[in-house]
């Protein structure tokens, strides 16, 4: 069969299929549904039609072209945390990328409400971050992962903090934000310059762990497991660079909804959770999450000055809107 660019025999898929759920099968029908044929990442779904054991049953798998360092990280998250990482059912590398077909996980299972789904999205975050804080030595050691020191995060705060000022001194944003916004910009660079003498134990860190990015399924025990796609970004680094882009994004899907902000009563939880399996300091805690969370400000607030002047009437209100929720934020820390 062909998909994309990709041909895979029958009979390899087969066994692939066989081995990842451990029953013995035969393909009767593929049909491949596009999702995307451009750049910079094509994406589909495989929908087949298999005889097994058990009978006549469909199976949806993704298909991704993806690179050889999301391989290796899916590959390590199906031992580390397999109920928290997709199977990797089959890969194939050509060159420089890689392609994948992933087990599906179609959507979320019902957990109730939003207060519970928050929950889960938090305590699946953690479950990943267990299992690895402090320690990846091994992971450095053995794999070539990309290691989020102190100095590079600082260097990329700084390169950002450079790049939003032009940004800003163009005449419709000055119109529009009336603040001194290089006073606010110079005051976060004093306070990023002490975060190349912090330390905290290193995680594997997924990078972009949001809503979006996460499936969830229960076990025959009835236990919430979230499972996590696209680690195409992981690296290692803090738990905190998670923690905040996670928190941003459940922040500004209740401001939407008209709810409560729950990202102080999540924190709260996850400190809690370290706390009771880790001897952390919790002063170092806080002091690196409000640093995370002003780099994560500067790149919401850099990603949509530039997407605006890319498209200048494609939603301007919305990108005011995050622009300034974050310009405040940066003032409150």
């Amino acid at each position: 069969m062909i998909v994309f660019d990709l041909q895979v025999p029958e009979q390899v898929l087969e066994a692939a299929l066989g081995s990842a759920y451990r029953s013995k099968l035969k393909i009767l029908k593929f049909e491949f549904l596009k999702y995307r044929d451009d750049e910079p990442q094509r994406l589909g779904l495989l929908t087949l039609t298999l005889d097994t054991a058990d009978g006549i049953k469909s199976l949806e798998v993704i298909v991704k072209e993806s690179t050889k360092h999301e391989l290796l990280i899916t590959s390590i998250a199906n031992k580390l945390f397999p109920y928290n990482s997709p199977k990797v059912i089959y890969h194939e590398l050509l060159d420089s990328k890689a392609w994948l077909l992933l087990e599906n996980i179609k959507t979320w299972v019902d957990v109730c409400d939003r207060h519970r789904v928050n929950e889960t999205l938090l305590d699946g975050l953690y479950e990943i971050h267990r299992v690895t804080f402090d320690n990846t030595a091994a992971l450095i050691e053995c794999f070539d992962i990309p290691i989020l020191t102190n100095d590079i995060l600082y260097r990329r705060a700084s390169s950002m903090l450079e790049e939003i000022q032009p940004l800003y001194e163009d005449k419709l944003f000055v119109e529009v934000f009336t603040e001194d916004i290089k006073t606010l910009l110079f005051a976060a660079k004093e306070k990023l310059k002490g975060m190349q003498d912090l330390a905290f134990p290193y995680v594997l860190a997924h990078s972009n762990y949001n809503p979006n990015s996460t499936r969830a399924l229960q076990d025959s025990n009835g236990n919430y497991h979230v499972v996590v796609y696209d680690w195409v970004n992981s690296i290692v680094g803090w738990p905190q660079t998670d923690l905040v882009i996670l928190l941003d994004r459940l922040q500004f899907a209740a401001f939407y909804q008209g709810l409560p902000d729950p990202s102080s009563i999540l924190l709260e939880r996850y400190l809690e959770h370290l706390l009771g399996d880790f001897n952390v300091d919790t002063g170092m805690f806080f002091r690196l999450y409000k640093l995370c969370c002003i780099c994560n400000a500067l790149a919401v607030i850099r990603w949509w000055m530039r997407m605006h002047y890319k498209t200048p009437s494609q939603d301007p209100e919305r990108a005011f809107l995050e622009i300034r929720a974050k310009f405040s934020l940066l003032q409150s820390l």
